[in-house]
């Protein structure tokens, strides 16, 4: 199967509908693999009327006229950039927009560009897992220090010796309490509230230093009283999600045998 594009934009196609005459019309497309030659789709295809922005096809009819597309089948672009082909071409992390660390993911995550083909065809943007893991640690820093990872630390606010963000600032990691709460996530591998269980489960005693560098001195003794409830949160977290994955993972093959029940 080949992947092609439409030359077209969405407007033009559009505005050959609206006036009736994309039914005469055999709509242009671009394919991944030919660098110099267009392929068509025939005005009687059953995709003719939405002229879908890209398709697959599984070949060509050659005509006196021109080259159709054979076996069509319309996919969306997404596709194309999740689909792990050595056609498309995948960016590095986005600084803009930022990147963040999801709850519900439980990851790092960062907006990457994609393209498709030689021809280079915009892709929307992937969200992938961060690949830098002095970065990702940093966002993790902050997300921790922030309340967003564990309801625990939310009794933190206020009580910072400065914004959580400021973890996340590449200026700022040669300060002390940033450079060794991210050295000490990198060390470990530690990006995630799974990750950081498992950590804890290894040396109950980790990142209780790097933490209290960040709360204000009179406030440091509440890490202490606090530190084995943290544990207990973040081990109830990690099975809570498991337990979730599961319950989703069992709904999926609910729903696909109820579809194939159907035919």
């Amino acid at each position: 199967m080949q992947v092609s594009c439409r030359v077209r934009s969405s407007n033009y196609i559009a505005k050959l509908a609206q006036e009736g005459r994309l039914s005469r019309y055999a709509t242009r497309y671009q394919s991944a693999t030919l660098a110099d030659e267009e392929v068509f789709l025939h005005p009687r295809s059953c995709l003719a009327k939405a002229a879908p922005e890209y398709v697959v096809y599984g070949g060509i009819v050659r005509t006196a006229k021109r080259p159709y597309m054979a076996t069509v089948t319309a996919i969306e672009p997404q596709w194309l950039a999740e689909s792990s082909s050595s056609l498309c071409i995948v960016s590095g992390p986005l600084l803009e927009p930022a990147p963040f660390y999801d709850p519900k993911a439980d990851n790092v995550l960062a907006w990457h560009d994609a393209s498709y083909s030689q021809h280079a065809w915009q892709l929307p943007r992937l969200l992938l897992p961060h690949p830098d893991a002095s970065a990702a640690a940093a966002v993790f820093a902050a997300a921790l220090l922030g309340g967003r990872v564990l309801p625990g630390t939310t009794l933190w606010n206020g009580l910072l010796v400065a914004p959580a963000a400021t973890a996340a600032r590449p200026e700022l990691a040669g300060l002390p309490r940033v450079g060794e709460l991210i050295t000490a996530l990198k060390s470990q591998q530690v990006f995630s509230r799974a990750t950081l269980a498992a950590a804890w489960t290894r040396q109950p005693d980790f990142l209780k230093q790097q933490l209290g560098m960040w709360l204000q001195q009179r406030h440091r003794h509440m890490l202490e009283g606090a530190w084995q409830q943290l544990l207990q949160q973040a081990a109830a977290a990690v099975s809570n999600d498991a337990a979730a994955g599961t319950k989703l993972l069992s709904g999926r093959k609910r729903q696909k045998n109820g579809k194939q029940k159907q035919y």
